[in-house]
């Protein structure tokens, strides 16, 4: 998915999505004591026995809008499934698989920042389910179901490389010993005028991927030849069963002109 924002935090997700169409507590009296709707720009509506108002969300043309709303539409199908169509033994299999997950860990200056344990069964199958949409690995409405308990999770991309050859930044890879399905290329500038993202992805075994626009901090699609500057990029790699690698080198210093 081009233009993804920085790797998914669920709870960041949610925050800010929250932050967004902000939203306000209301008291009502006696004899109306609830309210549902909307009128005009504010809806009305009730959580957990608590009345509140908010403004309507806008409806956004820009693309990493658009992609954000996917992970949200993803999570919650992803949340949906565990509770309604797993079973309990497969529960338990992804508590057992979570269990073993190491803590995530980075270098000063790495644009990857690896989600950090420790992970229950259901935030390790989410993470995962993520991981391997964000890769491009699985779609809307396809589940990883099993844990893989003993599965031994890909390297990260090696020899990474990344030069510009107009109007294309061109990195190259080698998928490492225990490869991924997919390797993510994420991106930053370094004057921190384009975030750290992950801008594109890639079967792990071609080895090379032409990068050719970022998304700026509004959310629109930039190509790379109107937004010259030094930027930096990362690689990692994602299996079929949505585990990812450490992050690789980081290569600085691409001067894109």
């Amino acid at each position: 998915m081009d233009g993804l924002y920085l790797f998914v935090l669920i709870a960041i997700s949610f925050s800010a999505y929250k932050g967004e169409l902000g939203m306000a507590r209301i008291t009502l009296g006696s004899i109306v004591n609830s309210i549902k709707g909307s009128i005009g720009e504010m809806v009305y509506s009730t959580w957990k026995g608590i009345s509140y108002i908010r403004r309507k969300a806008t409806t956004s043309q820009n693309a990493q809008s658009s992609d954000q709303e996917h992970i949200r539409i993803r999570l919650a199908e992803c949340s949906k499934y565990w509770y309604d169509t797993l079973t309990q033994p497969q529960r338990d299999a992804w508590e057992t698989y979570a269990a073993s997950l190491p803590v995530g860990s980075s270098s000063p200056g790495d644009i990857i920042k690896p989600a950090l344990g420790p992970f229950s069964g259901y935030t390790a199958f989410l993470r995962n389910n993520i991981l391997a949409y964000s890769a491009g690995i699985s779609a809307i409405g396809v589940f990883i179901a099993a844990a893989p308990i003993g599965v031994t999770p890909p390297d990260a991309p090696v020899s990474v490389s990344g030069s510009w050859v107009a109007p294309n930044l061109v990195v190259t890879w080698s998928p490492g010993t225990v490869p991924g399905t997919r390797a993510r290329i994420w991106i930053r500038s370094i004057d921190n005028k384009f975030h750290g993202q992950v801008r594109t992805h890639e079967a792990v075994a071609v080895g090379t991927k032409n990068v050719t626009s970022i998304a700026g901090r509004l959310g629109q699609y930039i190509a790379l030849a109107n937004a010259p500057g030094i930027y930096e990029i990362q690689m990692d790699s994602v299996d079929a069963n949505g585990q990812c690698s450490p992050p690789s080198t980081l290569v600085r210093n691409i001067n894109v002109t």
